[in-house]
């Protein structure tokens, strides 16, 4: 059905940018499978499903869907053969036009255009069926513009009409990831009853390792660009999550070896700004005071006393004049009560005032 040789792809080749997203990659699938793919960032899942949509195009390798080497084709000419859901549920439909616009843009992919009129009522009473499926009322409300549908009912009518031309290929680039859990849920079992009933052939991206053994009848793992683990049949259905991670962790002898050496490296740095962080600590602490509740305060790097009013302690903890702060300065802290500060404010008012007038008088 669908064969993949000896494929490779290199982004910003001859650069110091370089990266090699596949490596010689060789897949084969046949009628009917529904192949869930898995793998860390940059595992080159979604670099593989964008070579099979005409995204990009492959530097090294063929592509071959029923017979047809369709390595060199447009993105566009590609699209009568495949069906895909993308991981941005705004993608995919046209957010102005109203929903049965939008199935009926679908319903007519890979065939020509007419000038006849543009939705039958016919093709309304199909729509309508088809969306009663999904469950989520959208049946009702056929002439909603798609922009005020919810994420979950645009990515269900993404998946409806992604399959309402029955597609040689469902393509699903983790088309559940930007979704709530049980909005994802529902879209999952979906996307299975869809494919069960339609009898199709898909192809699907997670990062979900229970999504991943719990759907399909085949599971991919890709790591740096190859294909470390194939799995189908009763085999599958007998994995575990443990046993995907262990085949993970063991796809490469150095991968453990960098991720224990970058815990290594963050603990000695967390140690190390820990310590730092402690003796700026201790070094403010014998400048600085603390701040009291109600009050005002001016801090100084020596012991003082100004007023008769002015109240000193340190640090908080000693409000009876007893520092308790130690350091190469003892910090005292000087709280000016609001109401001292306003009579004392107006006394020297008052003052200047009368001193103004006896040189007027004068």
């Amino acid at each position: 059905m669908l064969r993949i040789q000896h494929v490779s792809k290199t982004f910003n080749a001859g650069t110091i940018t370089e990266k090699k997203a596949l490596h010689d990659v060789c897949l084969d699938l046949a009628p009917g499978d529904f192949v869930t793919v898995i793998g860390g960032n940059g595992a080159g899942k979604s670099t593989l499903l964008n070579l099979i949509a005409g995204v990009y195009t492959a530097d090294e390798g063929t592509i071959v869907l029923d017979g047809r080497d369709i390595s060199a084709l447009k993105e566009y000419e590609r699209a009568a053969f495949f069906g895909r859901v993308f991981q941005d549920p705004m993608r995919g439909t046209a957010a102005t036009m109203q929903i049965e616009e939008n199935l009926a843009l679908a319903y007519r992919r890979g065939k020509r255009r007419t000038l006849r009129w543009g939705i039958s009522a016919a093709e309304r009473r199909l729509y309508r069926e088809k969306l009663a499926v999904l469950g989520l009322g959208l049946e009702n409300r056929m002439s909603a513009k798609v922009g005020l549908l919810s994420g979950g009912q645009r990515q269900a009518l993404t998946l409806l009409m992604a399959t309402l031309q029955k597609p040689r290929l469902l393509l699903l680039d983790e088309h559940t990831a930007a979704l709530d859990p049980k909005t994802a849920q529902k879209v999952l079992d979906l996307t299975e009853e869809i494919i069960h009933r339609d009898k199709l052939t898909a192809f699907m991206v997670t990062h979900n390792m229970k999504n991943a053994i719990r759907y399909g009848n085949r599971l991919i793992m890709m790591h740096e660009g190859r294909i470390i683990y194939d799995v189908s049949g009763e085999e599958k259905k007998n994995i575990q999550v443990a046993d995907l991670l262990k085949k993970f962790e063991n796809s490469d002898g150095t991968l453990n070896d960098r991720m224990l050496l970058g815990v290594r490296l963050f603990y000695y740095s967390v140690t190390a700004f820990s310590h730092h962080f402690s003796l700026t600590l201790q070094l403010l602490s014998g400048l600085f005071a603390a701040v009291y509740a109600d009050g005002v305060f001016w801090i100084t790097n020596e012991t003082k006393q100004k007023n008769k009013d002015e109240k000193a302690f340190s640090c908080g903890h000693c409000f009876r004049g007893q520092p308790v702060c130690t350091g190469a300065e003892r910090a005292i802290a000087l709280r000016f009560r609001t109401s001292e500060r306003q009579s004392l404010h107006t006394t020297q008012t008052n003052d200047n005032r009368g001193d103004v007038q006896t040189r007027q008088m004068g």
